[in-house]
């Protein structure tokens, strides 16, 4: 004799719910982290870097996992794949990313907090 279980819809929701969470997952990293970045499950946390001025987290600095995996960086490095270098200024909250240069003596104190605080001549970035 054959039982028949029934479920509720909201049981249904959640085993649903529940195998859709599991199949985002990989047991794998499938991240190619840059060199000195080591590659662990969860997700990225860019809180402590600047955002634009409608507080939004800058375009490279969004993406937290791919399939509930991340880079760690080493000091002075950003990004999901740990592949943004980045200068913390003294004495600010700025930050200069993709190889620009914290200018010695600009703060708060000397200049609006809004004017530019890094020097990007050198800087580079090639989209990836």
């Amino acid at each position: 004799m054959m039982r028949i279980h029934h479920l509720s819809w909201s049981s249904l929701l959640f085993l649903l719910s529940s195998a859709t969470q599991v199949s985002s997952q990989t047991d794998t990293c499938s991240i190619n982290c840059h060199p000195g970045s080591t590659c662990i499950q969860g997700n990225a946390d860019f809180s402590f870097h600047p955002k634009d001025k409608n507080g939004v987290a800058f375009d490279f600095l969004k993406e937290t996992n791919v399939n509930g995996w991340y880079c760690e960086c080493p000091e002075n490095m950003a990004g999901l794949r740990c592949n943004r270098p980045y200068e913390k200024c003294e004495d600010s909250d700025h930050f200069c990313y993709h190889g620009g240069k914290c200018i010695e003596g600009m703060n708060e104190t000397v200049v609006d907090a809004d004017l530019l605080f890094c020097d990007c001549s050198d800087a580079e970035h090639n989209g990836t």
